[in-house]
């Protein structure tokens, strides 16, 4: 897993409580930035907010902080249409819209 996070090119996260309260998902995001501290570049992190996650669902210091770093990011919203299947209005625009972040965060490094 982590020669994986070394050559990624960018970190798609599904930002809900469930993902900041796991020791694995935060692991993986710092090993993720470290390896982009040591190559001395900013490889690009997109949120995706697959549920509402606010900084009263932190419960340690540590994901208060990873919080608060993400939520410095754009967040993708995802958190209705999660919820939806391929026939909901707007289902596929919204994954185009997803392309189109992701295309221009790797575009801007």
């Amino acid at each position: 897993m982590e020669s994986e996070l070394q050559i990624a090119h960018a970190f798609l996260l599904l930002l809900s409580p469930l993902w900041l309260a796991s020791r694995w998902c935060r692991k993986e995001l710092q090993l993720y930035v470290s390896h982009s501290r040591a190559k001395e570049t900013e490889r690009p992190i997109i949120p995706l907010l697959w549920d509402e996650t606010e900084s009263t669902d932190a419960r340690t210091k540590e994901e208060a902080e990873i919080l608060a770093t993400i939520k410095t990011r754009q967040i993708v919203r995802w958190d209705v249409l999660r919820h939806q299947n391929s026939s909901y209005p707007g289902y596929y625009a919204a994954i185009s819209e997803l392309a189109q972040v992701i295309k221009r965060k790797l575009q801007a490094k």
